[in-house]
């Protein structure tokens, strides 16, 4: 059904990934791109209080998470770690890779969801792909 698809994993919340995984899986697309976002810094002075090297450094233990995950989870698939905004990311990245589809989880609302909107519904509102919310 899919050929190329996105999928975006948060490996801080591991809650409902072996889910996201089986869904996946079962698409039984031709090329998978599995997507881990790390925040931003925020202000200027949060990163000049850090070490010069402490993002690039905290970008490839995440990615070696991530590739032990996706090995171990999504075989075959491509890991990918961006820093940013989430729904930016797995956005861009999707369009980057051409992908038919987006795969992502969604949790309960809370209200704080209300205002300012879970990463999800960005997602599924903003994509010009199918996306399909695993809860």
């Amino acid at each position: 059904m899919f050929d190329t698809i996105v999928l975006g994993v948060d490996l801080n919340d591991t809650t409902g990934l072996d889910r996201l995984a089986k869904a996946v899986n079962a698409l039984h697309a031709s090329s998978i791109h599995v997507v881990n976002v790390v925040p931003d810094l925020g202000m200027p002075m949060v990163g000049m209080a850090l070490q010069p090297d402490h993002s690039k450094s905290m970008l490839d233990e995440v990615k070696v998470k991530l590739t032990e995950w996706t090995d171990a989870n999504v075989p075959g698939a491509t890991p990918h770690v961006r820093q940013g905004s989430v729904y930016d990311c797995i956005l861009k990245v999707a369009d980057h890779v051409g992908a038919d589809a987006i795969v992502v989880g969604a949790q309960r609302p809370e209200l704080k969801d209300y205002l300012f909107g879970p990463n999800a519904a960005r997602i599924a509102r903003h994509a010009s792909q199918s996306v399909l919310v695993v809860r």
